[in-house]
């Protein structure tokens, strides 16, 4: 029986480890997370990263709970969803993350990954692991469908993200390959984030890498502890496609490449905090400056 997109997802991210991966894929997985890392802090004064923190900050103090996760250039510890969502929000706050076609996985899927990996105790080999098969769930959805989602007025990296971080999450939290493809479904049903926010020079799009980053982590909790999610969640006649693409034919080609061509391979690092597209016109200015 042919596998469907969660479950050739689920079995890619189950079954990858730090032994198959090549030396040079490893390398890129450090950079993107020491870029991830240094642009985060550069961050950290921003509105939308200080609103981030203390919304986690007070109503964790409210609440009362387990802390097990650092919030990045704070210090104090919260629980792992506070933190993933918090740094998040600083990492993307410059709008300088890395990209990888129209998405900015290292974002959401980094924050998820770091802040899981602290309170399991993971190994450096576990966290690289993760991270990359978050990058390649990204890159995959990013490069066939974001064509069809972007022009609906759905931003890439929330939708496409919280796939990613997801994936991270279930490798480090070594869920069964079971448990991952109902992972991978959850993220489907829970994808959400639009592009209207640039258009009225509003936040939304600062938050909602935080928002998918913590829901992804969300979706690997739920699998673990036996929530059951539609094997057919993203190409069903009512599943991710369908609501994000408003088609399904592409679904096939959509993991084709997973383990074949490593899509973290693709990810670029911005020169200026602003968007791709305006990276050209500020470099142009420098030279003639």
């Amino acid at each position: 029986m042919k596998q469907t997109v969660a479950e050739s997802f689920g079995r890619f991210a189950h079954g990858l480890t730090y032994g198959s991966l090549p030396e040079e894929v490893v390398e890129k997985a450090k950079t993107c997370m020491i870029n991830g890392i240094g642009i985060g802090m550069a961050g950290h004064d921003l509105a939308s990263a200080r609103i981030a923190r203390e919304i986690v900050l007070a109503e964790e103090a409210a609440m009362g709970g387990h802390r097990s996760a650092t919030l990045f250039c704070h210090g104090a510890k919260v629980s792992v969803m506070g933190a993933a969502f918090a740094n998040a929000c600083l990492f993307h706050g410059r709008c300088q993350e890395d990209a990888l076609g129209t998405s900015h996985p290292g974002a959401v899927i980094m924050p998820a990954a770091l802040a899981l990996a602290e309170r399991e105790g993971s190994s450096g080999k576990e966290l690289i692991e993760s991270v990359v098969a978050g990058y390649e769930v990204v890159g995959a959805l990013d490069r066939e469908i974001s064509s069809y989602t972007t022009p609906r007025g759905f931003r890439a990296s929330p939708i496409f993200g919280i796939f990613g971080s997801a994936s991270a999450a279930a490798k480090l939290l070594k869920l069964s390959e079971e448990e991952t493809v109902h992972a991978i479904g959850f993220a489907g049903a829970f994808a959400g984030g639009t592009l209207e926010s640039f258009a009225a020079g509003t936040m939304e799009w600062r938050f909602e890498v935080g928002v998918a980053s913590r829901e992804g982590i969300l979706a690997a909790l739920i699998a673990r502890n036996g929530g059951k999610a539609a094997p057919t969640a993203v190409e069903g006649n009512a599943g991710f496609l369908r609501a994000f693409a408003d088609r399904v034919d592409m679904a096939e080609g959509i993991p084709g490449q997973l383990g074949k061509k490593w899509e973290i391979m693709n990810a670029g690092f911005k020169p200026h905090p602003v968007c791709a597209a305006n990276q050209s016109p500020i470099i142009s200015m420098i030279d003639l400056v």
